[in-house]
């Protein structure tokens, strides 16, 4: 039952965090230069609107290498570690090239893109992630099978708060 409510919680977690991606400041200023405040770019990490919680996935990348150490693994439990490491990684850099495309810099007169065309772009990027996630939960199956008890639990926890208080984000 824990175990579920915790893929519960993890899942409304996910799910917050990504509606709140695409949610951006209401009313004027769309289209022009007031929308980023003055003195700032959107490359400045003091930018308002750079801040927030991350992509789960990110927040989980950056737990891992300290978790690695916490969880002692054992020999034969490391090659299944790097393969999960590695899934993880991969998906959170999904998010970050999709992070900086939907920030990418263009011209002021440039045409908007087509609604479709964006749309179409998020739909497939969406689909990409989808199925580096199912390599994720394959990797995490896999190692999760050779967990001890202990190690299973420090990994859930550490998970869990890695989602709630993300590194980095003090």
């Amino acid at each position: 039952m824990t175990r579920r409510w915790l893929a519960a919680v993890g899942l409304l977690f996910a799910a917050t965090f990504a509606l709140a991606q695409y949610q951006g400041p209401g009313g004027g200023g769309r289209g022009d230069k007031s929308r980023i405040p003055p003195g700032k770019t959107r490359e400045d990490p003091t930018n308002p609107r750079l801040r927030g919680v991350p992509d789960p996935m990110i927040a989980i990348e950056r737990e891992l290498p300290s978790l690695a150490t916490d969880l002692n693994l054992a020999p034969e439990q490391k090659g299944l570690w790097r393969a999960f490491e590695r899934s993880v990684r991969d998906v959170a850099e999904l998010s970050r090239q999709r992070t900086k495309k939907l920030t990418a810099e263009r011209p002021l007169d440039a045409p908007a893109p087509a609604a479709a065309a964006i749309l179409s772009a998020l739909a497939d990027d969406d689909r990409i992630r989808s199925e580096a996630m199912v390599d994720v939960m394959t990797c995490l199956k896999a190692v999760q099978e050779t967990m001890t008890p202990t190690q299973r639990s420090m990994f859930d926890r550490r998970v869990h708060l890695a989602l709630s208080e993300p590194l980095g984000m003090q």
